[in-house]
């Protein structure tokens, strides 16, 4: 009786308070034409917010006296109306244009209709049956993926329009969709109804590809390679020509096709050059595909000594196939020597001066008098000087250190000379491995005559660099823009005795008095 008396359970939702308020809803809507917003009207509009959620709880909190004052004013569509208003626009969009906004034509409404996908998504009931029926009526889908209904009859106006079933070039959406069908139904999940097995009756669609020995379905596959044919007439009467594989990529016959061109190709080749000695220049698949023949048959011919696994395999039907055209297993023209590459591009100046280089024979002279090389050198040197042996280069390094008074060779003056020394270190540290076998003998040659094994410079002169670099710069600590060789050496150095790793540089106590009488900063 004491709250009652006090009014304590009206207090916070009084009827007399929210009617007021209402009443002034109804004020604004009359004057405004629209219902406030958080702009407009903050504390209206967060009366109304409030409004809506206590009522969705507590039915019975407004009179009806309330209620009709509310509906007067359309108070609780508001929510929807907006997404109504913006429906009519994206209508009035579509009538106008023909098609539904992209983000380049409209992005407001390629937003919105984005966000009304996502919102339908999660709450079905968000939209009325009004605004269902005009998006439907503009072809928009609420729901971004179709149907199997939609997607049969989308491919219904497909054959009608091509007269062929989509491919995955001219259709790539329709070819994917056919094949999850074809999938679904052999294991037994597809779920169509009877509508949309007679339209796909009646465009012609295959469920499986017909075998050859079958004799059940034999007519897909007449069917399948009148198609074929039918495209290659299109191709014809469009270019003038038959497809290639670079012209038409998309255009393909069976697997057995594939080496009657390739031997159509090699006649056409020797009708034209005389020989089956293909260019890669000229044809680099058929250049392949010759080397790769030949390379099978001296494979088979040789009883497969190479292995089955990775030699490649040539049947009996396809060297009789070669044969009948007279192709040649060997080459019939001899590769040309560096020489004769050489010589044949000088010819080419020669006897076409406004291309290319012109060489006269007063240019040859010249040329032969200081002892011009006609062969082109290889990364790493000549075919002659890759074959010399080891005496030989012996000799080489002796006579390099006549000259140098060292053997540092660096690859800049003598490459072929510098990998050879290369391969020796590399054979004496890893003597199991594959390439130069270098026994006791030869160390003993190569020691006497003072090889470095290490690669590099002798300890005594790199000593003898530190007293010359102090002399000019007064300190040891070496810049790597004064000497990177020398700066390396010095790191190298103080990380191997910080990290006590001596191994590599050989650093022995020796070593360290000596760097430490010429006054060496190990930090």
């Amino acid at each position: 009786n004491i709250l009652d008396e006090i009014g304590f359970w009206v207090s916070k939702t009084s009827t007399s308070d929210a009617s007021k308020r209402i009443v002034e809803l109804k004020h604004f809507y009359d004057e405004h034409g629209k219902l406030p917003t958080q702009q407009s009207n903050r504390s209206l509009y967060e009366f109304g917010r409030n409004l809506r959620n206590k009522y969705k709880h507590k039915k019975d909190m407004l009179s009806p006296q309330d209620l009709n004052v509310l509906n007067e004013i359309d108070f609780w569509v508001c929510k929807t109306s907006v997404a109504s208003k913006r429906i009519l626009e994206l209508k009035q969009f579509y009538d106008e244009h023909g098609e539904l906004p992209t983000n380049r034509s409209n992005k407001s409404l390629c937003i919105f209709g984005r966000n009304l996908r996502n919102k339908y998504k999660h709450k079905k009931d968000s939209l009325s049956r009004q605004d269902l029926d005009t998006l439907e009526e503009i072809g928009f889908r609420v729901s971004k993926t179709p149907s199997a209904c939609e997607r049969i009859l989308v491919l219904k106006r497909f054959v009608d329009e091509h007269g062929e079933l989509p491919t995955q070039q001219s259709n790539k959406s329709l070819y994917i969709f056919c094949r999850n069908l074809r999938k679904k139904q052999s294991e037994g999940k597809l779920s169509l109804s009877r509508q949309d097995m007679e339209i796909l009756d009646e465009i012609g669609f295959r469920w499986g590809r017909a075998k050859s020995n079958s004799t059940s379905s034999g007519t897909d596959t007449p069917r399948r390679i009148s198609e074929q044919i039918l495209e290659l007439k299109r191709f014809f009467d469009k270019h003038g020509k038959l497809p290639t594989p670079k012209s038409n990529k998309r255009f393909r016959w069976e697997s057995n096709h594939k080496s009657t061109s390739r031997l159509n190709e090699l006649k056409l080749h020797f009708d034209e050059h005389g020989h089956f000695d293909v260019a890669a220049s000229e044809n680099a698949g058929l250049a392949r595909y010759v080397i790769n023949i030949r390379s099978a048959y001296n494979n088979h011919r040789d009883g497969g000594r190479k292995g089955s696994a990775t030699a490649r395999k040539i049947s009996d039907d396809t060297i009789s196939e070669l044969e009948s055209i007279g192709f040649t297993w060997e080459r019939s023209r001899p590769r040309r020597s560096p020489t004769e590459k050489r010589f044949k591009s000088f010819e080419y100046g020669r006897s076409n001066p406004d291309k290319g280089m012109t060489v006269t024979d007063e240019r040859i002279k010249a040329l032969d008098e200081i002892g011009f090389s006609w062969a082109t050198a290889g990364t790493r040197g000549t075919r002659t000087e890759a074959n010399k042996s080891f005496e030989s280069r012996l000799a080489d390094l002796r006579q390099y250190k006549q000259q140098h008074g060292h053997l540092n060779i660096s690859r800049k003056e003598d490459q072929s000379l510098y990998y050879f020394c290369q391969n020796v270190r590399t054979g004496r540290n890893n003597p199991s491995a594959r390439g130069m076998q270098i026994t006791d003998e030869r160390v003993r040659a190569l020691d006497e005559i003072g090889f470095p094994w290490g690669g590099m410079k002798t300890f005594e002169e790199r000593l003898d660099e530190l007293r010359k670099y102090k002399r000019l710069h007064g300190h040891m600590n070496v810049r790597w823009a004064d000497d990177i060789s020398l700066a390396a050496f010095c790191s190298k150095l103080r990380f191997a005795r910080k990290t006590k790793k001596t191994i590599r540089l050989n650093l022995t106590d020796a070593k360290i008095a000596a760097l430490d009488s010429i006054g060496f900063d190990w930090f």
